[in-house]
C-alpha cells in the first residue's frame, strides 16, 4: 500500500529496518506495498504501532497519518451491534461475515482479516481501530481523497 510506502520512506526506514523492528518479513512488506498480498490483522497492527499511525492509514481508508488518541475501552465490536439492536446472526445477515467469527471477535480470540474489519467498519460507519479497541474516537478520520 502506498501509505506504508510514504510513510516508511519519509521515516528513512528500509523495509528491512521495519522487518527488524515489527518481525514482519521484508517480502511480506513488500508485496503489501506493491498490492499483490494482504497482511494478517496482527501484522498490520505490528507496523501501525511501530509507525505511529492508524490502521486506518495503512489501509488507505484515510489520508491523515496521525494516529487516533489510544483507548481504554474494549468490547466495541459488541457495543456497536448491540446499540443497532442486532444479533450476532442479524449481523451475519448485513455482513455476511460468518456468526460464528463475529462471535471470536467479540470475544477477542480472534482478529478479524483486513477485508472483514473494513466491511464491519462500513457498516457501522467507524473507524477500523475504534473497532479493534485502539481509541475510544469513534468517529472515523476523513475518508481518504485521492
Amino acid at each position: 500500500m502506498s501509505n506504508l510506502r510514504a510513510l516508511r520512506k519519509k521515516l528513512r526506514l528500509t523495509q528491512r529496518d521495519l522487518e527488524r523492528k515489527t518481525g514482519v518479513s521484508q517480502a511480506m512488506l513488500s508485496a503489501f506495498e506493491n498490492n499483490v498480498g494482504g497482511l494478517t490483522m496482527r501484522r498490520i497492527l505490528a507496523i501501525a504501532d511501530c509507525l505511529e499511525t492508524s490502521v486506518d492509514y495503512l489501509l488507505e481508508r484515510t489520508s491523515v497519518e496521525t494516529p487516533y488518541p489510544r483507548g481504554r475501552q474494549t468490547g466495541n465490536l459488541r457495543c456497536l451491534r448491540e446499540r443497532a439492536h442486532l444479533t450476532q446472526f442479524g449481523l451475519e445477515m448485513r455482513t455476511r461475515i460468518d456468526q460464528s467469527k463475529l462471535s471470536k471477535y467479540e470475544r477477542g480470540e480472534a482478529l478479524p482479516t483486513a477485508q472483514n474489519a473494513a466491511i464491519l467498519a462500513d457498516y457501522f460507519r467507524v473507524g477500523i481501530d475504534f473497532l479493534l479497541d485502539r481509541t475510544d474516537v469513534e468517529t472515523p478520520y476523513p475518508p481518504k481523497t485521492e
